[in-house]
Parts: structure tokens; C-alpha cells; sequence
């Protein structure tokens, strides 16, 4: 990516328009950079919120530390099993639910851990 558009990435972080992985390109590119006098201290706190609400909206939530740490309700997750399998399901008042399982269910003390799922970014959001 040249700088110029690293710079426009970088200004426009909230932006649609990139995608997720044009945005960390241009971070790079633009912390990597001899100069940032076109970048104000307020796109640079954008930038670092950015990145601060994507790592929270996509870590693990140990259930392990804080077994009421639960999803919003049929929200799909992915969940790691005592197993040491990672399933997609989701959770509901009756527990936690998985359609392709053989078994359609799993106990509370067999989820160590979830997760919300990445969506796929459409071409149809990036044209923002």
C-alpha cells in the first residue's frame, strides 16, 4: 500500500469503505513512517480505539474465572469444549446448543471458554 492511501486508510479507521485487513496495513504502514504531520492526535485515538474494540469484541471469555460471563441469548459463539474441541453454537435459557453435534446440548461445566464469531465483511459493506 503506498502512504498516501495508508494515510487516508488511517484517517477514515471507523470507514466501511477498507477492509479490516487494508486497516491493519495502513497502521503499519503509517506507525512505520517517517513523518505523521497530516495525522491529528484525535485520528490516532481513533485509530488505537479501533483496534482496542476489536480485540475485546473478539477474545475469549473464560468461563473458568467468571462462569456468568455468558453471551447474549442464541447469539452464535464458538465454544471450547473440555474435549479441546472448538464448536460454533450459541446459548440459550436451557444451556448451551449445538446443532451439528450428535448431542444437541452441552452442560455448563463442559464449556471452558467462548468466543463471538468474526462475520465475513460483504463487498456490499465495503462499498460504504
Amino acid at each position: 500500500m503506498n502512504i498516501g492511501k495508508a494515510f487516508a486508510v488511517f484517517q477514515q479507521i471507523e470507514s466501511k469503505k477498507y477492509t479490516k485487513d487494508e486497516k491493519y496495513e495502513a497502521i503499519h504502514d503509517v506507525i512505520n513512517a517517517a513523518t505523521i504531520n497530516s495525522i491529528t492526535k484525535k485520528q490516532v485515538l481513533n485509530v488505537v480505539s479501533w483496534l482496542f474494540n476489536k480485540q475485546q469484541k473478539y477474545r475469549w471469555h473464560d468461563l473458568r474465572k467468571n462462569p456468568d460471563d455468558l453471551p447474549e441469548d442464541n447469539k452464535q459463539v464458538l465454544v471450547s469444549i473440555k474435549d479441546g474441541c472448538i464448536h460454533r453454537t450459541w446459548h440459550d435459557s436451557h444451556g448451551w446448543r449445538n446443532r451439528n453435534s450428535k448431542i444437541r446440548y452441552y452442560s455448563d461445566k463442559s464449556v471452558l471458554a467462548w468466543r463471538e464469531i468474526e462475520e465475513f465483511e460483504s463487498e456490499e459493506e465495503n462499498e460504504d
